[in-house]
């Protein structure tokens, strides 16, 4: 059987032209918008939701058409895939939900202070470790695995999301404050 589904074929030299194109784009902007990265914005009460809510829409919708092609081809490097970005739609409807003054003035679970920002942190360090989790295990598992195998490279990220969460609510008094005053100075020393 040949397999013809878009992750296994070939980046030609005109898809890594514009690959670089993109990132060239990207960091462009990025780098132009940094002098500007301290200036405080003014306060918008849905920019929270309106960014939790775009995030958790890629990374579940990528961690879907991950786990679809898992489905088919049965390569747990899909499957570990699917599970990271499923980890970050978890991780960031969780920092929603614990976020002060979206859903409670304290944030819901019994959030602390401290607990969105914790989630904030546990979100952007566990993505690129799952992430690189999943690219090691595609060299080290390279054959067909079931099904519920697959899924239990899906469910073990998300198990992660809640003991974060219990981690950051029910014990925020053992974590270092994050927050300083009104600002994220310690998360952000650069401005980035």
């Amino acid at each position: 059987m040949t397999d013809n589904s878009l992750i296994s074929l070939t980046a030609t030299r005109r898809h890594r032209l514009f690959a670089n194109f993109v990132m060239a784009a990207l960091l462009g902007s990025a780098l132009a918008l940094l002098p500007f990265a301290r200036l405080p914005m003014p306060h918008m009460e849905a920019f929270v939701p309106m960014h939790a809510t775009a995030v958790f829409a890629t990374e579940a919708l990528t961690a879907y058409l991950l786990w679809t092609q898992f489905v088919l081809r049965r390569d747990p490097y899909l499957a570990a895939l699917s599970g990271a970005y499923a980890f970050t739609a978890a991780n960031v409807t969780l920092q929603l939900l614990v976020f002060p003054g979206v859903f409670a003035p304290e944030g819901l679970f019994g959030a602390g202070a401290q607990s969105a920002v914790w989630l904030w942190v546990t979100w952007h360090v566990g993505t690129p470790l799952l992430l690189t989790l999943a690219v090691a295990a595609r060299a080290r598992h390279p054959g067909p695995v079931s099904v519920a195998r697959g899924a239990s490279l899906v469910a073990l990220p998300l198990v992660l999301t809640l003991v974060s969460l219990a981690v950051v609510t029910q014990r925020a008094g053992a974590l270092p404050a994050l927050l300083a005053g009104d600002g994220f100075a310690r998360t952000h020393p650069a401005g980035i």
